[in-house]
């Protein structure tokens, strides 16, 4: 399971990647670069700022990797018995690819209404987005809780 996780954290990476190129020369000078909470574009800037989402992607993307291959240090939300142990590490890097390949997607997402915004197929990004974000970010970490507690 974990193994399908990170493929496709890897895969929206590379869409990331992608969405820059293909769309690279046809973006205007100008592009959204900030969203108020209602998903309204409060900032432009120039096109050359959409490449800080791939490359926040990549380093958050990074950056979860290799923390998920210390599971010995991670901090545990509360004391289980030690023959749990395995089960724990387990739950806590399954959780880090599924928040890494989460955050991936969702960033992947939002350069590609982004670059719709910049194109002009789209005013905002709408209020759903970070409705989104936040159920899929908070329910991954719900579910994770829940199972941790269960294994303990």
């Amino acid at each position: 399971m974990k193994s399908t996780i990170e493929l496709i954290a890897l895969v929206g990476l590379a869409l990331g990647l992608f969405l820059i190129g293909y769309y690279w020369s046809i973006l205007p000078d100008r592009v959204p670069s900030h969203y108020d909470l209602a998903g309204n574009v409060d900032h432009w800037a120039s096109k050359s700022s959409l490449l800080l989402l791939p490359l926040i992607s990549l380093i958050v993307f990074l950056g979860i990797h290799i923390a998920g291959h210390y599971p010995k240090i991670f901090n545990y939300p509360w004391k289980f018995a030690p023959q749990s142990l395995p089960r724990q590490q387990e739950l806590a890097q399954i959780f880090l690819s599924s928040l890494k390949m989460e955050i991936v997607w969702l960033f992947s997402l939002l350069e590609y209404q982004t670059i719709r915004i910049a194109l002009g197929k789209e005013k905002a990004l709408g209020p759903g987005y970070m409705i989104i974000f936040i159920v899929i970010i908070f329910g991954t970490a719900a579910i994770y809780f829940v199972k941790s507690y269960r294994a303990r």
